[in-house]
């Protein structure tokens, strides 16, 4: 675990390494993996630990001096605990590791097709270190319902628009067949000369030496076609949710020839934005986000998202938005399209009112806080058991530090 600041033991930022030489001398080989150990803290601040097995953390004194002392205590006792795991004590397994390190042969690789002398090929690695996503989604780089993207913007270029902005503009529903933009954010055309896509979480490519901005993502798609309101043969991104985005560029200068970064991604780095669920006349399900990344007051828009078939309950649907990250919520209005056909939020409470109609009047979520919508289907849906139902949500939020 390695740092510039002084911080708890935790599994966000353990890793297990290796480093050796081959077996003829002419290899250098460097190895880390994210690993997560059973007794440390599930998160770099202790406030969102999950593990409830970690190290207890004592109550932190306030002075700084009293405060890296009492935390190189902790680390102490924990580097203790840690030297009498087995390797069974850690996720993966540590004997895992060592045996695909020991499994591994080094070749002379294949040269690279030549480029010219004044080109410098880019490699880019998106290494996602979070929890989060590999628990809802089962994140891995490889996985099908994963999707990553990488921009390179030439420092000329920056200044027209945001890794955030740029990202929360795809089209996710046209992957995984085309790459393009949604098209009520066609102001930022310009940008997809510049937005990459990285099979598992890796791109290479070849661009003139200067400075240029680099950010990454990655987008999750529910984890099955079921859960996404989706027939069989629909393309699984369709139901697109959240995924992790670094929204500050990492200013890097490419040389001619080589260059190589790894963009490292915590759940801190995530989208935030709230869930939608779904009641089914027995409980509530968990469909998709909303508001996905339309952070602060100044980038507030109308999203509509396809949530697909809805389960019809005594002639009403019924929804739920939840906040359930460290960030306020801010909802101007909300209404349901059924198979095309507005229908708005039925009942008189505060929540209810406030987001009737698009009037500045708006209803702030806090983290824990959800409200629940009920909307009355006109007649010529009441005898359906389900609808084909989209969300139309305007609205913004504001991440809480």
């Amino acid at each position: 675990m390695k740092g510039q600041d002084t911080v708890l033991a935790n599994n966000e930022s353990i890793v297990y390494e290796f480093h050796g030489v081959t077996g003829d001398g002419q290899y250098y080989v460097a190895i880390t993996f994210p690993i997560d150990a059973a007794i440390l803290l599930s998160a770099l601040d202790p406030a969102e630990n999950t593990n409830a097995a970690a190290i207890p953390v004592p109550e932190l004194p306030a002075d700084d001096a009293q405060l890296g002392a009492a935390i190189r205590e902790y680390n102490q006792e924990a580097q203790r605990q840690l030297d009498m795991l087995d390797s069974a004590g850690f996720t993966p397994n540590l004997d895992v590791l060592d045996a695909l390190v020991t499994s591994l042969r080094v070749m002379p690789s294949v040269k690279p097709p030549s480029v010219a002398s004044d080109t410098g090929v880019l490699d880019v690695n998106i290494d996602y270190r979070g929890t989060w996503y590999r628990e809802t989604f089962s994140y891995t780089r490889e996985a099908e319902n994963i999707a990553h993207f990488v921009i390179v913007m030439p420092e000329s270029e920056v200044d027209r628009g945001t890794a955030d902005q740029i990202f929360s503009s795809i089209d996710f529903e046209r992957l995984p067949d085309v790459l393009t933009l949604r098209e009520d954010r066609s102001e930022f055309a310009w940008a997809l000369d510049y937005l990459h896509e990285a099979p598992a979480g890796h791109f290479r490519g070849q661009f003139e030496p200067g400075v240029y901005y680099v950010a990454a993502a990655f987008v999750a798609a529910p984890l099955g076609r079921e859960e996404a309101g989706a027939p069989d043969d629909a393309i699984l991104y369709a139901g697109m949710t959240g995924g992790g985005a670094s929204t500050d560029y990492w200013k890097i200068k490419i040389a001619s020839g080589e260059n190589a970064i790894i963009v490292s991604l915590t759940d801190r780095d995530g989208w935030a934005c709230p869930w939608l669920y779904v009641y089914d006349g027995r409980a509530f399900e968990r469909r998709t986000e909303i508001l996905r990344n339309v952070r602060g007051r100044q980038n507030e828009r109308t999203e509509v998202s396809s949530i697909g078939q809805v389960e019809v309950v005594d002639g009403f649907v019924v929804l739920r938005i939840a906040e359930e990250k460290r960030e306020l919520t801010f909802i101007d209005e909300f209404y349901i399209l059924v198979d095309g056909v507005k229908v708005q939020v039925e009942g008189d409470s505060g929540a209810a009112v406030s987001v009737i109609a698009k009037d500045g009047d708006y209803l702030i979520l806090a983290e824990g806080e959800f409200h629940e919508f009920r909307f009355r289907l006109p007649e010529m849906f009441t005898a359906r058991r389900w609808g084909v139902v989209s969300v139309v949500v305007s609205g913004y939020y504001v991440p809480l530090e």
